[in-house]
């Protein structure tokens, strides 16, 4: 048996979890023992009874230095034969409540495996936050002994005994019409309303930039979200998993607010739907709507809108748009919500077939926003052809290696 050690120490989103779930689950039981190393924030992945895996759980309130002691005690009570970090920059950040530095992993003496998500080398490791701040990244990744691209986002265009290339998903989890019929019903969801699913996570709402007007534009963003789906002409359910609840303004559709769901629940919830959308292109929530065959929408934008310079255009909007033009002034532009990464992401989504499995909108072009949430529910032929284009992509990367022949690549690779 390989025993491996998966480190998953982020607490403000649940993305890098779900990666290294989605890995080890593939992984055979009878070959790798699997333990997690996880904030006690995310110890709840582990308390489902469907759920197999081992896990530790760190409290950061108990502060750095003895988080570190747990930590290094950890490693000598498992002796792991290899390390899997799912986001070597996570767990740099961590540092201020776990006192586990990247570095640290790296003076155990054994393999560092660590998911390179966005083509990090590509980037020259500079990345760009909402409002134009952008910051130099230590180059992790490459300090790795081995680097895992999960595909998507990546594209596989380069594999080398250091870079592995991997389908984040298995299979199709397209859900069988009686499952989907079960778990709307289950939701209150009636026959004849269009189920959109949306979610939100806490780093959404953090507040990463103070030179921009970024508060402004959070407290507005789902005002917008809310009367654009007003204007949606159709019975429409949404579904919403994140910590602030939708739908408290006034609206015209049924609003489900979910805020602590158990994460195989979740993906029921988001397979069962007509419709995703959501705010951030590197979304694992909409790599696995396109491995379920769920028309997706990413609302974007790509330029700096001032909306002083728009007052002519401005007259022939809503009251609440001006209003919000008014307050919030000028935007700038974001692939992954309220942190940016407009420049950052530019190489590993540059010749990436995964760009055709969705549809990206500009989110402040109201009428393009509606148009589209309507032709995905409502335009049968539309929804169709995009499910086509999704089903084309994830045949084509099920083609890639499986994660069990990666490991055992790495294994013979570093005579583990």
């Amino acid at each position: 048996m390989v025993k491996i050690v998966f480190i998953t120490l982020g607490t403000e989103s649940a993305g890098e979890m779900t990666i290294a779930l989605e890995f080890a689950v593939r992984l055979p039981a009878d070959r790798f023992d699997i333990i997690f190393l996880v904030p006690r924030k995310f110890a709840f992945f582990f308390r489902d009874k469907r759920q197999r895996f081992n896990h530790y759980s760190l409290n950061p309130k108990k502060g750095k230095e003895k988080n570190r002691e747990e930590i290094l005690d950890f490693f000598k009570t498992q002796k792991p034969h290899m390390a899997v970090v799912s986001d070597p920059y996570t767990m740099e950040y961590a540092f201020s409540w776990s006192g586990f530095r990247f570095s640290h992993l790296k003076e155990l003496g054994i393999p560092v495996v660590g998911v390179d998500e966005f083509e990090y080398p590509s980037t020259d490791y500079r990345i760009d936050y909402y409002g134009g701040l952008v910051k130099q990244l230590p180059p992790f990744i490459e300090e790795c002994d081995v680097i895992l691209r999960n595909c998507p986002l990546n594209v596989p265009r380069v594999t080398s005994q250091k870079i592995k290339n991997y389908s984040f998903i298995g299979g199709n989890k397209k859900l069988s019409r009686e499952i989907r019929k079960t778990v709307r019903e289950n939701l209150g969801i009636a026959e004849e309303e269009k189920m959109i699913f949306f979610a939100t996570s806490n780093w959404e709402h953090m507040i990463l930039n103070k030179i921009a007007p970024l508060a402004t534009f959070l407290k507005w963003r789902p005002i917008i979200f809310e009367n654009y789906l007003n204007l949606v002409k159709g019975k429409v359910a949404l579904v919403h998993v994140g910590p602030d609840p939708l739908g408290v303004n006034k609206r015209r559709f049924k609003c489900l607010n979910l805020k602590n769901v158990a994460p195989l629940d979740y993906e029921k919830y988001l397979l069962a739907s007509d419709l995703f959308i959501t705010f951030n292109i590197v979304s694992v929530t909409l790599s696995k709507a396109v491995f379920g065959e769920v028309p997706s929408i990413v609302l974007q934008n790509d330029k700096v809108i001032n909306f002083k310079k728009l007052q002519e255009r401005l007259t022939q909007m809503p009251g609440w748009y001006q209003d919000m033009a008014g307050e919030v002034k000028k935007v700038f532009p974001f692939k992954t919500s309220s942190f940016g990464w407009h420049e950052f992401l530019k190489p590993v989504l540059r010749d990436n077939d995964y760009l055709n499995t969705f549809l990206r909108v500009p989110f402040f072009k109201m009428e393009e926003v509606v148009s589209s949430i309507e032709m995905l529910l409502f335009d049968s032929a539309a929804a169709a052809l995009l499910k086509e284009k999704q089903q084309l992509y994830v045949e084509n990367m099920l083609r890639l290696p499986t994660p069990g022949k990666v490991l055992e690549e790495i294994i013979n690779e570093n005579k583990i």
